[in-house]
């Protein structure tokens, strides 16, 4: 049987696949998931390699964010991974070694300015004191960006020339809409 979907077996029931038993005792114990409606994805437009190849700016300097936790002063303040933060308060930030987590000093009580730097153009932003929330990472912004644009272009360059189309997708998609009311 090992193979056979249980779906062509059992048509009266729901058919459900966990990973494993521990797995499955950790769902049961979650609350059911009241959801809206259901969000369906169909005929992406792909990027092609040779698209994402192009140059892409770097930042002049600061410390490269690469993680910022929801519902932190960061994500507060409109702050997203891959944001490059410049300027803390007063302070300009050179790479991560001399920023020492700038979210981690005394803080004023009002609201602290930033200089960000995101694809090219910057942004002034503030947020409160206190502790960031954010990643950083381990080198200086222009060198961890670097690094991430030749990963990106390894990886594309890695998947194949073959970004077709997937036009059966959005027939797919569009079986699920609920008909349209006149």
């Amino acid at each position: 049987m090992r193979g056979v979907p249980l779906e062509v077996v059992v048509e009266d029931r729901t058919v459900s696949y966990a990973s494993s038993g521990t797995l499955y005792a950790h769902l049961r114990k979650q609350p059911a998931v009241k959801s809206a409606g259901l969000l369906a994805l169909g005929d992406p437009v792909f990027e092609t390699p040779a698209a994402a190849a192009k140059e892409r700016p770097l930042p002049p300097g600061g410390v490269l964010l690469t993680v910022v936790q929801p519902g932190s002063n960061a994500a507060q303040a409109r702050l997203q991974p891959g944001d490059v933060l410049l300027k803390y308060g007063d302070k300009e930030l050179k790479g991560p070694r001399t920023s020492q987590q700038p979210s981690q000093r005394p803080m004023r009580r009002r609201n602290i300015p930033l200089r960000v730097w995101r694809e090219g153009a910057i942004l002034r932003r503030t947020v409160r004191p206190g502790k960031l929330g954010v990643v950083l990472a381990r080198d200086r912004a222009p060198k961890a960006l670097a690094e991430r644009y030749r990963l990106d272009r390894v990886l594309a360059s890695r998947s194949g020339d073959d970004w077709g189309q997937l036009p059966g997708t959005r027939v797919e998609v569009e079986s699920f809409a609920p008909p349209l009311r006149r």
